[in-house]
């Protein structure tokens, strides 16, 4: 666990209940470092969008610029896609925090927030920008519009002027 949080690695990542999960290239010691995952998580076993939750590991910059603008696509406008790559102690030359927010801003996303993984991985957060950004209700996940939403209640008050 990362020296600088007691929380655990699903909490800092922002894993939220019944998001679509995918992961790309993810080493097994990752997995288990996500503990318990919240209710009604549902992991994809291909990027079949709109994904909640995309987490990438990468190992060379051309990878990324290869395989981002695919999983961009895939993700939805509230969505959240981490990108990861080997940390400092490893010989990866090219890749770091920089590089991924370099290559997410041309696709339109905004990198957010750095993390951690475990003691060979870091973490970088890509969101869609807020302005310009598709509007959506919660989660990609969420097939049904809560209830008293907005199309409820444009039918409610349709239904009651026709009276």
């Amino acid at each position: 666990m990362p020296r600088y949080s007691n929380k655990p690695l699903a909490e800092r990542l922002g894993l939220k209940p019944f998001q679509r999960l995918y992961f790309e290239d993810a080493p097994l010691l990752y997995l288990d470092a996500l503990g318990p995952s919240p209710a009604g998580i549902r992991f994809l076993e291909k990027p079949d969008g709109p994904i909640d939750f995309i987490h990438l590991f990468v190992r060379e910059r051309h990878t990324l610029e290869a395989r981002l603008p695919l999983l961009a696509k895939q993700l939805s406008p509230r969505g959240m896609l981490w990108v990861s790559w080997p940390g400092r102690q490893s010989d990866v030359t090219g890749m770091d925090g920089d590089a991924v927010r370099e290559i997410g801003a041309a696709w339109g996303l905004s990198g957010v927030k750095t993390c951690e993984i475990d003691d060979r991985w870091i973490g970088c957060k890509l969101v869609y920008r807020k302005r310009g950004r598709p509007r959506a209700a919660g989660f990609a996940s969420a097939t049904l519009a809560p209830p008293n939403g907005r199309a409820e209640r444009r039918e409610a008050v349709l239904a009651t002027a026709m009276r």
